[in-house]
């Protein structure tokens, strides 16, 4: 039994980070932020090639996930040479930032070990309250998610707008964002798990990469160590999020999205602030992964975007013109994404 659990954490994570590492290393990104983004990119992937394969006639598969990670890692490494022509250096703008903290390897080590924490205990709560992963909870939300994803397995029509056979057949027009199924049916592909023990599984590294997405955030805006290692530590320590919310509805897409918006926003800072143009690509598949795991997700993040351009803004007591290009950059690549 625990050999089959560990076979398919594995699993997961690999299907989950695999292909959001490749296109954020293309793109330029490193460290804590690759680490953190790359959830979010590989979600990125299912959004761009899901609604376009099945309109080409190609069915999803473990093997269609891997030829649009490597298509979507040369049209970044592409996007990223032409911009970075067009873009001016974000070091010509000017904008005073409090320099970034210098860590020591004993730092990331530590703040490291805090998260592998949260990631741990993410396995280990809902293993524990799903009997090992067998168990979904009694709601609605939980049925309609679950045969979502033995939907998308069994026929392989990865378009938002096929679930209108679970939940609306006589739809003409329909949507429902599919990012997270998609996934979880790609593990299915891969093994022979339930799909309960696939969802609750998915659902346990939750945890985790909230825990990363906040250790990043803290990284990108020049948080000290000692901040960093007690976020990714806490980010397991409250039942409200992201517990109750995967037990209370339950918000599968929703909360796996949320989990993953402090990661936006540190993509959007490194976008203003980092003269390699490839981040600009990798944010935009980002947050076509926002999107395509729950849009309000996604208008969260705007939100607190806008938030951070205020202070950016207000601080230097003027608009970049640089700010202004990057950002039409980053929209009409996440545009012609979708």
């Amino acid at each position: 039994m625990m050999s089959t659990v560990a076979m398919l954490v594995t699993v997961s994570v690999l299907v989950l980070v695999v292909p959001g590492l490749l296109i954020g290393f293309v793109g330029g990104l490193r460290g804590w932020l690759l680490a953190a983004a790359a959830p979010l990119v590989s979600y990125g992937v299912i959004g761009i090639a899901g609604p376009l394969l099945p309109a080409i006639g190609i069915v999803w598969s473990p093997l269609a996930l891997v030829g649009s990670t490597l298509l979507v890692a040369l049209l970044v490494g592409t996007a990223g040479t032409a911009l970075g022509r067009w873009l001016p250096p974000a070091a010509a703008e000017r904008i005073t930032e409090e320099p970034r903290l210098r860590w020591s390897l004993r730092h990331h080590i530590a703040v490291a070990a805090t998260v592998a924490v949260s990631i741990g205990y993410g396995v280990f709560a809902m293993g524990r309250s799903s009997r090992w992963f067998t168990a979904v909870p009694q709601w609605w939300d939980a049925i309609f998610h679950q045969n979502a994803i033995r939907f998308i397995a069994d026929s392989g029509n990865s378009s938002p707008s096929a679930l209108r056979m679970l939940d609306r057949p006589g739809a003409v027009h329909y949507f429902y964002p599919n990012a997270y199924h998609v996934l979880d049916a790609t593990v299915m592909r891969l093994g022979d798990w339930s799909v309960p023990q696939v969802a609750n599984v998915g659902n346990s590294l939750i945890v985790g990469s909230f825990a990363l997405a906040m250790v990043a955030l803290v990284r990108q805006f020049s948080g000290r160590p000692a901040l960093a290692a007690a976020t990714g530590l806490l980010c397991c320590a409250f039942t409200s999020f992201p517990f109750d919310v995967l037990v209370w509805g339950p918000l599968f897409p929703f909360t796996a999205g949320a989990a993953l918006v402090p990661a936006s926003l540190a993509l959007l800072s490194r976008t203003l602030n980092d003269p390699g143009q490839g981040t600009v690509a990798v944010t935009a598949v980002a947050l076509v992964g926002l999107a395509a795991l729950h849009p309000s997700v996604a208008i969260a993040a705007a939100i607190g975007g806008v938030a951070m351009f205020a202070q950016r803004w207000v601080t230097a007591r003027r608009i970049p013109i640089g700010d202004l290009t990057r950002l039409g950059a980053l929209a009409l690549l996440a545009a012609v994404s979708v």
